[in-house]
């Protein structure tokens, strides 16, 4: 595994402007997406396995159509800010995006480029930190399965132009719709844990409950990416809000952690 660590004061707080939530976790880990001619083939094929299974327990577990969110993030070397924005500039016209425009997010200058591609919509921030670095996040979404599977194949063509401007990135993803089913959010999650057990190996990290919300995370060692809540490595996250308006609870499903409001 390659090591993608984030220097915490600066880089949470850029992560919480760019990725709209506080977190909480000190390392993300995952199967090394760039590298050696050895590593990167099976990090790709390990990410396209983790994306496919999720689709497929958003088809299963969700009655409407399924949002699914590619979330591909990391660190570069510490640049000036023409270099940083040089770099940017490079991703958005190889990947076909529109040109890039600079602006300010909570005081940090941040270089964006937001389009589509293949009929999906990409936004992409390359943010300057207070500690000289730069930390960028490429988001793809899709609603329903055909474009899911149009976003697979799309994700690693934005790891590898990543790879080119020297970022390292880490992939999380999230599927989310609504329960056809109507049952309180503990019930709903306690019959997930049930049918996802019957697929992946899983044991119980973190539990929380407030109201009407339930959310718990999960250590599930044949997932390719994880983040450390203190030593304890998490895999997924599960959340089940009940939606009184709905008379139904919202399901959201994230590798490895949730990045989306819930």
């Amino acid at each position: 595994m390659r090591r993608i660590s984030f220097q915490i004061l600066g880089m949470v707080m850029v992560l919480c402007s760019l990725v709209g939530i506080l977190v909480g976790f000190s390392d993300v880990k995952s199967s090394p997406l760039s590298g050696s001619a050895h590593e990167a083939p099976a990090a790709a094929a390990q990410a396209e396995r983790d994306l496919r299974l999720l689709l497929k327990l958003g088809r299963e577990h969700v009655d409407s159509d399924v949002r699914f969110t590619v979330k591909l993030q990391g660190e570069s070397q510490a640049v000036s800010r023409d270099q940083a924005m040089a770099s940017a500039e490079q991703v958005a016209q190889a990947l076909g995006l529109p040109a890039v425009t600079a602006g300010k997010v909570h005081g940090n200058e941040v270089f964006r480029s937001e389009g589509t591609l293949e009929g999906l919509p990409v936004q992409m921030d390359w943010a300057l930190t207070h500690l000289g670095g730069s930390y960028v996040r490429v988001m793809l979404t899709a609603e329903g399965e055909a474009q899911g599977e149009r976003m697979i194949g799309m994700q690693q063509r934005v790891l590898d132009e990543l790879a080119h401007a020297g970022v390292e990135a880490a992939m999380n993803a999230a599927v989310q719709g609504y329960s056809a089913r109507q049952e309180g959010a503990a019930e709903t999650i306690g019959r997930l844990e049930g049918d996802l057990g019957r697929t992946l190996t899983m044991r119980l990290v973190e539990d929380y409950e407030d109201g009407k919300t339930v959310s718990r995370s999960y250590e599930a060692p044949a997932l390719g990416t994880f983040v450390k809540s203190g030593e304890q490595p998490i895999h997924m996250q599960l959340a089940v809000h009940e939606d009184s308006m709905k008379k139904s609870s919202r399901i959201t499903i994230g590798f490895p952690v949730i990045t989306v409001e819930y």
